[in-house]
Order: C-alpha cells, then structure tokens, then sequence
C-alpha cells in the first residue's frame, strides 16, 4: 500500500502526519481501516505496526471492518485491543494471542532500539514486558520471537531478567529448528 510504503522510507514526522491526514480524509473509517488492515495481513511487522497505529486514530465508525479481523491470526490480537478500547463487544485475548501481540509490538520497536539501545533500553526497564511474560515469549509462533528475545536479552538492564530472555531465546531457537527438520 502507498501509505505505508511513503511512512516507511523514513520521511520526517511532519510531512508523514499530513500524509495520513489527506489520505484518511478521502475514505470513511470503514473503509481506511479495510484498506490498511487488508495491507497489515502477512506484512513485516514495522507495516502491520504503522497500519494498526493509523486504525486506533479511527471511531467505533470502523468497527465492521476491524472486527471482520478476528479470523486472522496476525491481526485478531490488534482488533480485540481496538475493539476493547472503545467499549464495543470483544472477544478475550487468549495467552497465546497475549503473546503474540507484545512479540508483535516489541519488533515494532526493533528499528528504534538498534538506532538508539540506550533509550530503548531505559523504555524497556519502565514500561517493558513483565518476567511471566519473556519467559513463555518462545512458546509463541512468530516470525521475530528470536530477534525479540535477542534484543531484550542485549537491553534489559536487570540481569536476571535479561538472563530469562536469553534462555527464552535460545529455546525459541530449538523450537524453530525443530519444527524445520
């Protein structure tokens, strides 16, 4: 989609916000969320990510085309938080989709951390995913479940916890290998 391809190649945040706003302008929420959900599908996940953050811009007016996600794996998990965080019906997430999400959400972030560990780093250590959670992170079938656990591991200041990441990666790593035999 060209929306999400232009805000990918790194234009300043000003010219990106007037991007969007002309191109929300020009659909219904109905129809901007079909649009970028539809793009987000099978997407990395730095584009699923920019696609769900324009969708949360968006009133209870999209609702049918966000909630006509909930049979897709990868965006079921952003669909319940969209649809939870306006009141409207929702079903819960489940561990999995739990799991799935904040793997989702953290390699979001993977770009910013590698231009800037320190600050990724400090972010992680106030507001980062809690211990239960890194620890059962492998279990999940996601395209970046390693690179996740691996940047936690390199960034997390606690040690322990940055541990738990490293052995959550290395499991993950097992697991991928032997589900490729």
């Amino acid at each position: 989609m060209g929306l999400i391809e232009g805000l990918l190649s790194g234009m300043p945040t000003e010219l990106a916000e007037e991007d969007i706003q002309r191109w929300l302008e020009r659909r219904s929420p109905a129809e901007a969320a079909a649009e970028l959900l539809s793009a987000a599908g099978g997407a990395p996940a730095v584009a699923r990510g920019i696609a769900v953050t324009i969708v949360d811009r968006l009133d209870s007016a999209a609702e049918s085309a966000v909630r006509a996600c909930l049979d897709d794996q990868e965006l079921r998990p952003h669909a319940i938080h969209w649809l939870t965080s306006r009141g409207l019906p929702a079903p819960p997430l489940t561990q999995e989709e739990l799991l799935w999400v904040s793997v989702d959400m953290l390699a979001l972030a993977m770009p910013a951390a590698e231009e800037d560990p320190e600050i990724f780093a400090e972010n992680i250590a106030a507001s980062g995913p809690p211990a239960y959670l890194i620890e059962e992170m492998w279990r999940v079938d996601h395209p970046d479940v390693v690179d996740v656990l691996e940047l936690l591991g390199r960034s997390i200041p606690d040690g322990t916890l940055a541990k738990a990441a490293r052995k959550a990666a290395f499991k993950a790593r097992s697991r991928a290998i032997g589900t490729s035999l």
